[in-house]
C-alpha cells in the first residue's frame, strides 16, 4: 500500500473532515477536467480567490494541472 492511499498523512483537517494525498490528488483531476470543459487552455491565468480552507489545494493544483497559472 503506497502511503498517499492509506491515509496516514492528513493534507486538511476541517472539524470533522479529513483528507490524505490520494484524495487531494484525486480532487485536483476533477478540477483540472472542469477547468478543461470550461476552456482553460495551457497558459491561461486563472485567479482564485477564497478563504483558507480544504477545497483551496485542489483548487490551485487543479489550475496548474489543466497547465494554467495560477494567480492569487
Amino acid at each position: 500500500m503506497r502511503v498517499a492511499d492509506a491515509g496516514a498523512i492528513d493534507a486538511a483537517r476541517d472539524g470533522q473532515r479529513a483528507a490524505g494525498c490520494g484524495h487531494e490528488k484525486r480532487r485536483a483531476g476533477r478540477a483540472a477536467a472542469g477547468r478543461q470543459r470550461l476552456g482553460v487552455r495551457p497558459g491561461d491565468r486563472v485567479g482564485l480567490y477564497g478563504p483558507n480552507c480544504p477545497e483551496y489545494p485542489g483548487a490551485c493544483f487543479g489550475a496548474l494541472k489543466a497547465g494554467a497559472v495560477v494567480v492569487n
